[in-house]
């Protein structure tokens, strides 16, 4: 039996419409525009040409049209590429560039993107002995088999991700070689990929668009400054002024909440940043401008990761471009003097841009609680997991965060990103705040969704607080206090409100861990044992698997994969007001 918060979502507020005929009118204006969009939605793609879709021009970029072609440059050799380190590896990580095994899938459209992004030519660069030959020849097949921009090869995202690719490896290549081995159809193909990606950016309006305008500006500017367009370089440049303060928080952090996102991204704007300074001098406004960005990027990304540049946990949706590892083994590889970020003594509670960070000897507890309010207001990569959060004792991952397996719909994948696929309470089959009430979208009705979020420090320890459970259950707001110290950890959980509630806490833990004994409350496996303790409530709890049976949960370090993974539910009925306090003790095999 699996724990279908987003079932439950649905049922709840689609009864409450036909009961309750004031909750009806207020939602009235907001279902007629959700219908009336999906309507023109659908119209607008029937009529556009290939690869246009719902992408409507920013008149603030300039006027439509081509980006011209350098009269002067006639081949590779003539670019200005930026210098790279050429015998610094990326020492201490994993490529991780296994091919994605799993089949289940074959509908996947990342899939077939992800074949014609050239990630070949990032991973012979981790392999160290490149076969530069090899890897221009594969791209110059690649140009001549796919000329055609109607396939689907040639959508604009995967068209940015090619040139990064190319560039960078070009970039890395032994100057002698490129003067030697390359003839005119790679300029000619960043010209052509230059003004294709100009022509249909990926821009939805001011709150539809995500962080892939981000990346047809990194193309841009890469590009411009690596063939002398400075057409390309300049309106690259303008993308990057008007959305970096809106796809960037103050403190460093990508809004889209992730953690895998804000290395992608970072890698992004370090190519740009990189490129120019080659072309434009470190010293130019727009040198600067991207220098500002990427280290305060920089600086966020140090708050999720290890001292040697690993992600400490997956929080939110995983790229399908390049596992956590390779994205962190990139930014070693390229930008050695700027990753791993320098070591410091974390503080014992860190909150930045919505996330927060609990540093306690051996542990480390991570997550993400904007406290701006709910719903977000924008696309996002995040997950309904507020008030969840993920434990780490040394490099043991105890409590987990179960990724993304894929982008569709899939029971596994639409799970994983559930109310019920995080570590938080579950009242009457409720997430905290609301699901989204479409499958595998994002749309959250108001009124009814709407909650208020605040987080703040107290007693060495975190304190989320919402209303989330407001919107359908009896329990008026929720207050969880997370505590690390002494190699254990405390989660004490408030519940407003009156009556009685049906309350199931989940707990997902890492894959050192395969059972559960509901007898003892403890969770073992080859990691060792988590010997958990709950007061505030009356008598055994009702526990079971979270999703199907044993061991009640999956896992996904990498796009495209996933395995078993230990997710348990513990549920009793409560008396409101309660307060319920959760300790954990582990004892990790060495």
């Amino acid at each position: 039996m699996t724990l279908n918060t987003s079932s439950a979502e649905r049922r709840a507020f689609l009864s409450r419409l036909r009961i309750d005929f004031r909750f009806l009118l207020r939602h009235l204006p907001g279902l007629t525009f959700a219908v009336y969009r999906k309507i023109r939605n659908r119209a607008i793609m029937s009529l556009a040409s290939p690869h246009r879709g719902r992408k409507s021009w920013p008149a603030w970029v300039g006027d439509r049209g081509t980006l011209g072609v350098p009269e002067r440059l006639r081949t590779v050799s003539a670019m200005r590429l930026p210098a790279y380190p050429r015998s610094v590896t990326a020492a201490g990580f994993s490529s991780d560039a296994t091919p994605r095994a799993d089949r289940e899938m074959p509908t996947d459209p990342e899939d077939l993107f992800s074949s014609h992004r050239w990630n070949f030519l990032q991973e012979a660069l981790f392999a160290g002995a490149v076969d530069w030959d090899a890897g221009v020849a594969r791209c110059l097949l690649w140009i001549e088999a796919n000329s055609g921009k109607n396939l689907r090869c040639w959508e604009p995202y995967s068209a940015c991700e090619r040139i990064g690719n190319l560039l960078v490896f070009l970039a890395m290549m032994p100057p002698e070689l490129r003067e030697r081995e390359i003839g005119p159809q790679l300029p000619r193909f960043l010209f052509d990929s230059i003004n294709w990606i100009y022509g249909h950016l990926e821009y939805y309006g001011p709150s539809e668009t995500n962080n892939h305008i981000i990346a047809n500006a990194r193309a841009l500017v890469v590009a411009g400054a690596a063939t002398g367009n400075q057409a390309a370089v300049t309106a690259g440049m303008k993308i990057f002024r008007e959305w970096l303060p809106r796809l960037i928080m103050g403190g460093g952090f990508l809004r889209e909440r992730s953690s895998h996102y804000q290395l992608v991204v970072l890698n992004w704007l370090m190519d740009a940043w990189h490129f120019l300074g080659a072309y434009a001098g470190q010293q130019s406004a727009d040198t600067q401008f991207m220098a500002g960005y990427t280290s305060s990027m920089l600086r966020a990304a140090g708050m999720v990761c290890g001292s040697q540049g690993q992600l400490l946990a997956l929080i939110g949706d995983v790229s399908p471009d390049a596992t956590p590892a390779q994205s962190a083994a990139r930014l070693a590889l390229l930008y050695p003097g700027y990753w791993p970020p320098p070591a410091q003594s974390p503080p014992a509670v860190e909150l930045r841009d919505g996330w927060f960070r609990l540093s306690a000897g051996r542990d480390t507890v991570l997550g993400n609680f904007p406290a701006d309010g709910f719903p977000p207001r924008f696309p996002t990569h995040g997950h309904c997991d507020l008030s969840s959060f993920v434990w780490i004792q040394d490099d043991t991952e105890i409590v987990a965060d179960p990724g993304r397996y894929r982008y569709t719909r899939d029971a596994v994948s639409l799970f994983q990103i559930s109310g019920s696929g995080h570590n938080v309470p579950i009242v009457n089959g409720l997430a905290p705040v609301c699901e989204t009430l479409v499958v595998n979208g994002q749309w959250w009705p108001r009124p009814y969704s709407e909650a208020t979020l605040e987080v703040f420090e107290r007693d060495g320890g975190v304190v989320l607080t919402h209303t989330g459970f407001a919107r359908a259950t009896n329990v008026t707001r929720h207050c969880r206090q997370i505590r690390a110290g002494h190699g254990e950890l405390e989660v004490v959980d408030s519940l407003d409100g009156e009556g009685t509630a049906q309350v199931a806490w989940c707990w997902h833990f890492g894959r050192s861990f395969a059972a559960f004994d509901p007898d003892e409350l403890v969770a073992v496996g080859p990691g060792g044992r988590v010997k958990m303790s709950v007061e505030g409530v009356a008598g055994a709890p009702r526990a079971a698997p979270i999703f199907s049976d044993a061991p009640g949960g999956w896992i996904s370090h990498k796009y495209g994969e996933k395995h078993p993974a230990l997710g348990i539910s513990l549920q009793w009925n409560i008396e409101l007001p309660a307060i319920v306090s959760t300790r954990f003790e582990p004892q990790l095999c060495a």
